[in-house]
């Protein structure tokens, strides 16, 4: 063997050695990647829960069913999440595994082909396991990037008439145990939400005049009552009954809830939307860097798996 071909296999040798440790710092930074990317989704996904379910069980609860495409939208952003989490989470348990097993088998004395064996079968199972993750993920992340902004106004004007033809239709008596259910839940929308009628009641002249509490079946007119006690500040459900006649009486300011439920409900929603694209476009970026990270694994896998072959047909 000349100094020639000496020099050349060191330099190979080393170049083998370097792939193998960058090959190393990028599996792990993978994994490390995909770990980011599920904590990320499960924020989004409590963050939709947490706030959405609040507003959906009461807007439920008076009638009103759905937001339309907002809430299409939403449930498309919490579908893609839980797929990028279930096969990340998946994707993590398996490589740790892989990592773990590899760990204790390059250290089990063993012939140098069976454990060259044994390496290239570890770096297939991971990449194999990356592309498998990586394709679901790619394609929710196209989605998400989609439905990142879902549209709010589009549907304001059915829920508005939604929220006014169910006050008007069932808003019985300002108490929470008449023989209405839907009326009882609005005196408790009020109450839990701090909101009084669907527009926001400026005076006498509001939004109950044409409920049945004030034309037929209900105690407004007995009471001398403008607005019902559950829109009294600070109103509970065991003290609205003591509301001050100042309050519900002459609709004095200050004194009851100043905002509608229809703007309440928009507001609270559009801090929603807010927060979760915020949130969006931390899984998008950590998901784009995740996929960057994937193809340059499976391009040096590639590379090395090529090299031992080469490797393995010279030796023979």
């Amino acid at each position: 063997m000349t100094n020639g071909q000496s020099q050349s296999d060191k330099n190979e040798k080393k170049i083998h050695e370097i792939l193998k440790t960058l090959l190393f710092l990028l599996q792990t930074g993978e994994t490390l990647n995909y770990a980011a990317l599920v904590i990320a989704c499960a924020a989004l996904l409590y963050e939709g829960y947490s706030t959405t379910d609040d507003i959906d069980t009461s807007m439920k609860n008076i009638g009103i069913s759905s937001f339309g495409s907002f809430s299409d939208g939403i449930l498309m952003q919490n579908v893609c999440a839980g797929v990028i989490i279930a096969f990340n989470a998946l994707n993590i348990i398996i490589q740790l595994i892989l990592f773990v097993l590899w760990f204790f088998q390059i250290r089990v004395p063993s012939h140098p082909e069976e454990k060259e064996k044994k390496k290239k079968d570890f770096n297939k199972t991971m990449m194999v396991s990356s592309i498998v993750a990586g394709i679901p993920t790619f394609v929710c992340l196209i989605l998400l990037s989609v439905y990142r902004n879902p549209d709010l106004n589009e549907d304001k004007a059915t829920v508005k008439s939604a929220m006014k033809t169910s006050l008007e239709n069932n808003f019985l008596s300002d108490d929470t145990y008449s023989s209405n259910m839907i009326s009882n839940e609005w005196n408790k929308f009020f109450m839990k939400h701090r909101c009084c009628a669907v527009d926001a009641v400026f005076g006498t002249t509001n939004d109950f005049d044409n409920t049945p509490w004030c034309t037929t079946s209900g105690s407004c007119q007995q009471t001398n009552s403008q607005i019902p006690k559950t829109c009294c500040k600070y109103s509970t459900t065991s003290d609205f009954s003591s509301a001050r006649s100042g309050c519900h009486s002459s609709v004095s300011s200050t004194s009851y809830y100043e905002t509608g439920c229809f703007r309440y409900v928009f507001e609270e929603l559009e801090k929603l939307r807010t927060r979760r694209r915020n949130k969006i476009n931390v899984v998008l970026g950590l998901g784009g860097a995740a996929l960057v990270i994937m193809i340059f694994t499976i391009c040096y896998n590639v590379r090395l798996l090529r090299k031992r072959n080469e490797d393995t047909c010279n030796k023979a």
